[in-house]
């Protein structure tokens, strides 16, 4: 039997410093996975002002999977994502970042996973997104904390994800059918991998590996997502706070004109109000925004969390 094929996207900028690791994990990886067939490595990069691409290509020059494609002009993080996307076949897609280190069976176990959620639910149209746990390093990749830190249920709940991302893009893999639905990443997204879990889980199945598979390598030039950064600071932050919200409700107000119909089946129909609400949250009053809280309608956990939420409901 043919074995299936998949893509990584890998999006980069001013990444000389560690894309050569991270490439010969990548390939480490694609050795290691013998239940599944590297289709090509399309590398993204918005106009990198360092050697990153002229690096690649003389390391990796006799490697004919991995294509280097430059963005026209600089397009940020979600549009060069898209851009890495826009070049894939496959019928599965990796994302990755460029200064990790992918671990040597995180390709097989993640594809074990999709082809195992398909398998027991025998759904072959059906959006698919699997990701898992992580490592975060510091730059010299010294262990700085296992793991997220989240429950396995809430990535699967859209009551939980109208609200928060709870997994990072670069332990995402997912099916074609998930990157025609959802695609291409909106503006209005807060974040693409945030996007991406949105719209699974609202629409099809989302599974999470609770085990690391790859170091997540916090530095001073990482563009977004990280241990700890100032989290108490960012915490007490008003202007932040606010800033969240009204992302959250930009994104929800854009997913609800764009799936309207789709989130209108009774299933779906708490998700949709959900969304409904974040889109309208400026139109809302306080007393009614907190009703809603207490209500339990969105679904957050933990004491931090919750107070966050509190305070960006009074403070908007």
């Amino acid at each position: 039997m043919e074995l299936q094929s998949y893509d990584i996207a890998l999006a980069c900028y001013n990444g000389e410093k560690y894309i050569e690791a991270q490439l010969n994990s990548i390939i480490k990886s694609v050795s290691f996975c013998k239940i599944a067939k590297l289709n090509k490595i399309i590398i993204s990069d918005d106009n990198s002002t360092d050697n990153t691409i002229e690096l690649v290509e003389r390391l990796f020059q006799n490697n004919p999977c991995i294509n280097i494609y430059i963005n026209k002009g600089k397009k940020g993080v979600k549009n060069n994502f898209q851009n890495a996307l826009s070049f894939s076949s496959s019928e599965y897609v990796f994302l990755s970042d460029q200064d990790d280190l992918w671990h040597e069976n995180k390709i097989e176990r993640s594809m074990a996973e999709m082809l195992k959620v398909k398998f027991e639910n025998k759904l072959l149209n059906i959006p698919i997104l699997i990701f898992s746990n992580l490592n975060f390093v510091d730059e010299n990749l010294n262990l700085l904390s296992v793991g997220l830190g989240i429950n396995s249920d809430d990535p699967k709940n859209p009551s939980c994800t109208a609200y928060r991302s709870y997994g990072q893009g670069c332990t995402m893999l997912m099916n074609r059918e998930l990157l025609n639905i959802s695609g291409p990443i909106p503006e209005e997204s807060v974040m693409h991998d945030w996007w991406f879990l949105l719209v699974a889980s609202n629409f099809g199945i989302v599974s999470y590996i609770n085990v690391p598979l790859m170091d997540y390598r916090q530095h001073n030039n990482n563009v977004c997502g990280g241990y700890q950064n100032k989290k108490l600071n960012r915490f007490f932050n008003i202007k932040k706070q606010t800033d969240y919200l009204n992302d959250v409700s930009k994104q929800s107000l854009f997913f609800t004109n764009k799936y309207y119909d789709m989130l209108s089946v009774n299933e779906l129909r708490s998700s949709l109000s959900l969304h409904e609400f974040f889109a309208n949250i400026d139109n809302i009053g306080i007393s009614t925004r907190i009703a809603y809280f207490f209500k339990r309608k969105i679904k957050v956990r933990g004491i931090k969390d919750n107070i966050k939420l509190i305070l960006q409901l009074l403070l908007k």
